[in-house]
């Protein structure tokens, strides 16, 4: 019997690990966060952080007003998607 070439392989496995790897990013592959303005007590919403190590600050886009959001001074608490999802919806309706 004739081993499987790499191609053949690839052909064959593609599509599967293709789906496997779609089904586990759409499963859990992204990070929800409230942050805090300790100044103002204010809660932003949002998935994606970037934060800058000279400065410490951190910009981000709120969930709730879409706002391109940047503070210097914030509380980060990383959150499940089901009370994020459920939070956003709470101060969209504010």
């Amino acid at each position: 019997m004739p081993q499987p070439t790499f191609r053949t392989l690839v052909s064959r496995r593609g599509p599967r690990l293709l789906a496997a790897g779609l089904l586990a990013l759409a499963a859990g592959g992204c990070n929800h966060y409230q942050v805090t303005d300790p100044d103002t007590d204010h809660r932003y919403y949002t998935t994606e952080l970037k934060t800058y190590k000279g400065s410490g600050a951190t910009v981000f886009k709120d969930a709730v007003s879409g706002d391109r959001v940047t503070l210097t001074d914030h509380r980060v608490r990383k959150m499940k998607a089901d009370a994020w999802k459920q939070a956003v919806a709470e101060h969209q309706g504010q």
